[in-house]
């Protein structure tokens, strides 16, 4: 029953800048493997910027809730609603759309602890990967890409992919960091009537995903995970069919 949530925004419907504690839902489907909006609301800010007609660009940086007691504290609060160890998240997405059938997506998720701010992370304009790793490789980096086809203006064909701990050098060994997820799904407008729209998608999780070595780099929030809903090692079909009446 506590509970606020705000909203700041200022710009154009293309190129603005944030300030929320809100939701966040990135890629193409219903559900989200990246950023989506099942998980509680947390404080983020950022901006979204129209580099041309074709190519966008969004940035943040919030704070989620790890759910790990700080024992620096325990002292001080008597574990009476300890302060908990800080979890920071920052993200980049890039939109492009080459053709008016295709727009095609590639982001990075870092996910950080036990600083209140890392000023690295801050750049929104160079990769996380090699930053991770100027900082001692300890933090838990996600990367994603996502294509949408738009087959007719009421028909859209879209796949997602999710890698979670990539490591180049392993790659094509046994012992593998290629944890990931992926999705398909379609979306279909006006089909019997102007405002009737069905959805059919499948998702798949591998069970190492959205977890990190050091469990305070886990990738989630209030016990929930910032992308899919279900979490790792997780299947789903989803379809659902609704229109407007009056």
């Amino acid at each position: 029953y506590y509970k606020s949530n705000l909203k700041i925004q200022y710009g154009d419907s293309s190129s603005y800048i944030y300030l929320n504690k809100w939701n966040k839902h990135w890629g193409p489907g219903v559900r989200s493997l990246t950023v989506s909006h099942k998980i509680p609301t947390f404080p983020h800010i950022g901006f979204k910027w129209a580099v041309t007609d074709q190519i966008y660009l969004e940035y943040f940086h919030g704070q989620l809730r790890s759910g790990i007691i700080d024992s620096n504290y325990l002292d001080y609060y008597h574990s009476y609603k300890t302060p908990q160890v800080m979890r920071n998240i920052a993200g980049h997405r890039l939109d492009w759309k080459p053709h008016e059938k295709w727009n095609i997506s590639i982001s990075e998720l870092v996910i950080y602890a036990n600083r209140s701010l890392e000023i690295a992370y801050l750049l929104p304009f160079i990769p996380f990967f090699p930053v991770q790793n100027y900082l001692n490789d300890t933090d838990n980096i996600l990367m994603s890409a996502d294509v949408q086809y738009f087959h007719q203006e009421n028909i859209r064909i879209y796949g997602a992919f999710l890698m979670d701990e990539w490591s180049p050098p392993y790659t094509f060994d046994k012992d593998n960091h290629n944890w990931f997820g992926w999705q398909t799904g379609l979306h279909w407008k006006d089909i019997y009537m102007s405002n009737d729209q069905f959805h059919l998608e499948y998702t798949w999780t591998d069970h190492r995903i959205y977890h990190h070595r050091f469990r305070v780099n886990d990738v989630y929030s209030w016990g929930y995970p910032i992308g899919f809903w279900a979490g790792p090692h997780a299947e789903e079909i989803y379809a659902d069919y609704g229109f407007s009446l009056g």
